[in-house]
């Protein structure tokens, strides 16, 4: 990987991370709805100079309907969900949570494009769901709550991430990724408009929450699909989400040092185990043999 891979990598995870807090910090005064329609509002503004060129429109006025689709399985639901989650959990949580992409994503590879697992997948699904459940047992434990449906929320919002993966792989491919990132924020505006516009809070949003809500539009969306998208190009699928595994750690930061948040021992351990299973399912341990190259794994 170049040095300017890696930059970028470790950017994107920072960002990214940062984005947890920024929905913890916006959802005290808007609605999850209420700011993902505001989130992508902004992201479309910014990416609208890659959504208007001639030779993007035509791709989109092809494929509307696939690009549709994958919008709302891959930006506006899983936007609500996860801004929900992170209303109810803290953002290390949510952040681990959503780190659990890669382990639906076998599963859904599995299933559908019956791309079996290998045997060092199956141990990381094993250690990953092990980890999810040390995760969230101390509040589980205390009986069925509001806790429950935003750690709910969060593995759904995993879910469709995985399945938006092998979407795009089986159904979109050959479609320049800009392209896929500038509609994905359109037609997702479009999806959640409607309903953002219907739960808007009864009073302006301080400053703070907007300028949360603009750096999730602008920086965490639109910059951050720019960065995605051009390391998906220039190091593939398979290394690119790699980035999963650093989102945990900067969320973890960024909530200690601005939003006094602190680890406990089921963030630690359980965040462990699924960084470690994780490892295994996507073949990052690969990456530091010098024996054996690595090799793609959906």
């Amino acid at each position: 990987m170049r040095t300017i891979d890696l930059l970028q990598l470790l950017a994107l995870g920072a960002i990214w991370g940062g984005s947890y807090p920024f929905m913890r910090i916006a959802t005290k005064e808007m609605s999850p709805p209420a700011l993902v329609a505001l989130r992508l509002v902004l992201a479309t503004l910014f990416l609208l100079p890659w959504l208007l060129k001639r030779e993007r429109i035509a791709v989109i006025r092809q494929r509307w309907k696939g690009l549709l689709l994958l919008s709302a399985m891959n930006s506006a639901i899983p936007f609500m969900l996860l801004a929900y989650c992170t209303q109810q959990l803290s953002g290390g949580i949510a952040a681990i949570i959503n780190a659990t992409v890669p382990f639906f994503a076998a599963l859904v590879a599995w299933a559908w494009l019956k791309d079996k697992p290998r045997n060092t997948q199956w141990l990381g699904l094993a250690i990953g769901f092990a980890g999810v459940c040390v995760l969230v047992y101390p509040k589980l434990a205390q009986g069925f709550s509001a806790t429950a449906l935003a750690v709910a929320a969060g593995l759904t919002a995993a879910l469709l991430y995985a399945i938006s993966a092998n979407y795009t792989k089986k159904v979109l491919a050959g479609i320049e990724p800009m392209t896929i990132a500038a509609a994905g924020t359109f037609f997702a505006t479009l999806i959640a408009l409607p309903i953002g516009l219907a739960t808007l809070p009864a009073t302006m949003p301080s400053p703070k929450a907007l300028a949360a809500a603009a750096m999730l539009g602008v920086v965490c969306t639109g910059v951050a699909y720019i960065i995605f998208y051009r390391l998906f190009a220039s190091i593939g699928p398979t290394k690119a989400i790699t980035v999963t595994f650093l989102i945990p750690l900067f969320s973890v930061i960024w909530g200690i040092t601005f939003l006094n948040e602190h680890i406990t021992w089921n963030l630690a351990a359980g965040g462990s185990l699924i960084l470690l299973g994780m490892t295994l399912i996507t073949g990052l341990y690969k990456l530091f043999s010098r024996s054996k190259a690595p090799s793609p794994v959906t």
